[in-house]
């Protein structure tokens, strides 16, 4: 049930000779993967929840005690061999609305109003030990492919708190 496995450290790409390196990388443990995995078990829920209040909880934000299951929201893991190390769930727009509604519902409507299916990237978090380009690259294309490919959304929207741009910048 794994989506995708995405190596830790991108692997260098030897040219025209045979690099020594990339030999090695290739008959390496398994320990520099990421695992991407929909958290479609209570289980996996639960580990998502719980990276998400470690992350959130320290700068003082709140969460959900937990991550109900929803038809709308479906909730992407990544994991190493320690366990969950990042998540991200997709909102899909439905009667009940968007978690994004309750600051930008005017921007929302209007995009409704112009017949775009919309959803939103929420819950991010990310393990302060795996700090990596690749694990947040995969989540955000895994999450993309989700909602754009899978589900035909138009537009993805993604509130980003503006003390938080310094990392987006600098990790996409």
């Amino acid at each position: 049930d794994t989506i995708a496995t995405i190596p830790r450290y991108p692997k260098p790409v030897g040219l025209c000779v045979e690099d020594p390196e990339v030999r090695r990388l290739r008959t390496a443990p398994h320990a520099n993967l990421f695992k991407v995995r929909l958290a479609n078990s209570e289980a996996r829920r639960e580990s998502a929840s719980y990276l998400i209040q470690r992350r959130y909880a320290w700068r003082g934000y709140s969460t959900d005690e937990h991550a109900a299951e929803a038809p709308n929201r479906i909730t992407i893991a990544a994991h190493d061999t320690d366990g969950i190390v990042g998540t991200v769930t997709i909102g899909l727009d439905s009667p009940d609305g968007l978690f994004i509604d309750g600051l930008y519902a005017e921007e929302a409507k209007r995009l409704r109003a112009d017949g775009r299916r919309i959803a939103e990237f929420t819950k991010l978090a990310v393990d302060n030990n795996a700090h990596s380009k690749p694990l947040l690259a995969a989540l955000f294309h895994i999450a993309y492919i989700c909602a754009r490919r899978i589900h035909d959304c138009t537009d993805l929207l993604i509130e980003v708190n503006p003390r938080h741009t310094a990392f987006y910048r600098r990790m996409l």
